[in-house]
């Protein structure tokens, strides 16, 4: 992911580390970029940090009433680890809860509301975890009827496709993976190399994104 605030910013490779410093995060990108993995990834990553996770669909997001919000994110919680552990849970302190919304941009609600919803929901987290389409930050703006919170105050991110040195890396890996005996490393290398070149020419004319799902 890299940072969508400077034009130059380079990639972050530990993008946990990102979250617990910045808190509030909004992660973009377009389809099939891979957001749903990453969310499993981040999910995860609290997990061993100590940090406990809750992840919420953006097409569960359906109401903004504060009650209907604790509703929800108590299902959520017992969806996750059953219902033995959810006052422990919500006695926890704030830094010890993280909030995962995954693809916010399918709340039934008007991209305002789904806004505001989002904002309530938050504010029982330490962490906060945001996960749309690329366009969702516009039709925020143009559906905004205030200047109060949002998640447009986070600091936001973008899923990029695979650069050439990423893309081949996953190409390597997927040829040892599939490796047959016999094998060696420059059987692999340039049956990696191979299909590299292929995957490159098929980019390069336009047949093939140059996102992680597609090249796989």
């Amino acid at each position: 992911i890299s940072s969508t605030r400077k034009a130059t910013s380079p990639p972050i490779r530990e993008p946990l580390l990102q979250i617990l410093k910045e808190e509030k995060v909004l992660i973009l990108g377009g389809d099939l970029v891979g957001k749903t993995s990453f969310t499993k990834k981040v999910f995860e990553d609290l997990h061993r940090e100590g940090i406990i996770p809750v992840l919420v669909a953006g097409g569960e997001i359906t109401s903004t009433e504060p009650s209907d919000l604790a509703s929800l994110r108590d299902r959520a919680f017992r969806r996750a680890y059953g219902s033995e552990r959810l006052e422990q849970f919500l006695q926890l302190a704030p830094e010890k809860r993280a909030l995962i919304v995954d693809d916010a941009h399918r709340s039934p609600l008007t991209e305002a509301d789904a806004d505001s919803a989002i904002v309530r929901i938050a504010d029982t987290f330490g962490y906060v975890i945001v996960v749309a389409d690329e366009s969702l930050p516009m039709a925020v703006l143009d559906s905004r009827r205030d200047d109060g919170d949002s998640i447009l105050g986070y600091q936001t991110y973008s899923i990029e496709p695979l650069g050439h040195l990423k893309r081949y890396q996953l190409i390597e890996k997927w040829c040892y993976l599939a490796r047959r005996a016999g094998d060696d490393y420059a059987v692999l290398s340039r049956r990696a190399q191979q299909l590299d070149d292929l995957i490159a020419h098929a980019i390069g004319s336009n047949l093939l994104p140059t996102l992680p799902a597609m090249v796989l």
